[in-house]
């Protein structure tokens, strides 16, 4: 009781607003009321992702087609990635005022959406560590936060509330090591040499007779899933994959907020 009376108190105080309207949302009330993250009428505005898309990074392609142009012509490192929502002016707005204006309950909202779209998806692949992509150390400072791993958090605690699924965030497992430019300044060939040796997994450790996985904690993984805001090209996922399976992870996915068409 006392809980849901601190989380009145506060929505009163600090009210959410609509990520594209600003408009403010109603407040929950009751357990059962859905979370007030976006109005209506703008949720009816978004792009969430649907069939038909690459096998490989879920990204739209004609019905006759099974992987998009970039996946045919690239080795992939991560094994398959999902989006939630095209990267278009609506998910540039959600995403930009989250990244750089701090509206980390932006966050929470792609975190909830993720969960109610991906939990059978997350149970299927058997994921056991959520890795999200890291910044590095100079970035994170400037920022004050990491985008992925507020997302991942988030995606995290819906899924157990949700779905009833615990699937931990593991932020020491991979580390980037170099600070690399914005991959928004730069092309495609240019995104994969500016990431292709920034990050590093922690040393394996033996997990059992048919093969090894990465320790964290008093865990050992075999599968995990990237997560990181938006997809354009995969060069960073890809890095980062390329890096976790180095350190003996057989199969890394990815969930990203959104990927660019």
């Amino acid at each position: 009781m006392l809980r849901k009376i601190i989380s009145v108190l506060l929505q009163i105080l600090f009210p959410r607003v609509c990520p594209l309207c600003g408009m403010i949302l109603p407040k929950r009330l009751k357990e059962a009321d859905q979370p007030p993250f976006i109005c209506a009428s703008c949720r009816e505005e978004l792009s969430f992702l649907s069939e038909p898309g690459c096998l490989k990074c879920s990204r739209p392609v004609p019905e006759e087609e099974e992987y998009c142009e970039e996946c045919k012509k690239k080795k992939r490192y991560f094994n398959r990635g999902r989006a939630l929502l095209l990267h278009d002016d609506n998910a540039r707005k959600i995403l930009y005022d989250l990244k750089f204006q701090n509206r980390r309950d932006n966050a929470d909202f792609i975190g909830y959406e993720m969960a109610r779209q991906f939990a059978e998806l997350s149970g299927r692949w058997k994921i056991e560590a959520l890795i999200p992509v890291p910044l590095h150390k100079r970035r994170l400072r400037q920022r004050g936060f990491n985008q992925a791993e507020t997302i991942a958090n988030a995606f995290s605690y819906w899924l157990e509330k949700e779905a009833g699924m615990k699937i931990p965030v593991d932020t020491r497992l991979l580390r980037r090591i170099y600070a690399t430019r914005p991959q928004r300044e730069l092309g495609p060939e240019e995104r994969m040499q500016n990431v292709q040796k920034a990050f590093r997994a922690d040393p394996l450790l033996p997990a059992n007779k048919s093969g090894y996985g990465a320790s964290c904690g008093n865990g050992i993984y075999q599968t995990v899933c990237l997560i990181d805001d938006i997809y354009t090209s995969g060069a960073t996922l890809d890095a980062c994959a390329a890096a976790l399976k180095k350190a003996g992870i057989r199969h890394v996915f990815f969930l990203t907020a959104s990927i660019v068409p």
